[in-house]
């Protein structure tokens, strides 16, 4: 079933036909990073979603994050540079870096629909952002909820719907117990997987990991 959004069966198809080169070719971590970031924005624009940047922050085992309060994904140098002797090792963790800055520009997406959707529902931008302020997730800036309101959700509908679930989890009537899930380290990680937010990130993440087995390994 095709997702909403830049999750649509055949987004998810261009992204990958798009950027699945780079998971075989020899390229700088920059160069992976600006084509990786380069395909999601792009696909981020059709959605009316703000140009999200990218830095180099991300440390550990930790592929990528995104940050609304900035509106920055940061991405772990690591994951995209040559770091291996090992064709195997390399092309996983290239593969990884390719669904990562998808799966956490899934989020930046979410995030602005959940300010189109408050401000559908008559919020003003100012209005919005301070009624996020005591959710869990991070706030967006002033500039990105001025750009959600040019094109506020004015109609009942599934990507509708996926924005008050979101919203809800973030920074609604579920963000105590999202705060719960994400700070308690004995939390079961299927509770992190069930976040709606997460659940539908993840399941964007599955289908772009799946498109790439299909374009460059059709045997398998």
């Amino acid at each position: 079933m095709s997702g909403t959004g830049m999750a649509s069966d055949d987004n998810v198809h261009g992204y990958v036909d798009a950027t699945g080169s780079t998971a075989v070719s020899s390229m700088s971590a920059q160069d992976r990073a600006e084509a990786l970031m380069g395909e999601v924005n792009n696909l981020l624009a059709q959605q009316g979603v703000p140009h999200v940047g990218y830095d180099w922050n991300a440390s550990g085992n930790t592929y990528g994050t995104f940050d609304a309060g900035s509106w920055t994904m940061s991405l772990n140098h690591y994951y995209f540079d040559e770091n291996s002797h090992d064709a195997n090792t390399l092309e996983h963790n290239y593969q990884e870096a390719l669904q990562t800055v998808f799966h956490e520009a899934r989020h930046a997406e979410q995030t602005f629909r959940c300010l189109r959707e408050v401000i559908g529902l008559g919020a003003t931008p100012d209005q919005a952002l301070h009624a996020m302020q005591a959710g869990s997730a991070p706030v967006p800036p002033q500039w990105v909820a001025e750009q959600a309101a040019h094109n506020p959700i004015l109609q009942c509908d599934v990507s509708q719907n996926e924005a008050a679930q979101w919203y809800e989890s973030m920074y609604g009537s579920g963000a105590a117990h999202r705060t719960q899930v994400l700070n308690d380290p004995n939390a079961p990680y299927s509770d992190y997987r069930n976040l709606p937010e997460e659940a539908d990130a993840w399941t964007a993440d599955g289908a772009v990991g799946d498109e790439y087995n299909q374009q460059m390994h059709p045997s398998n």
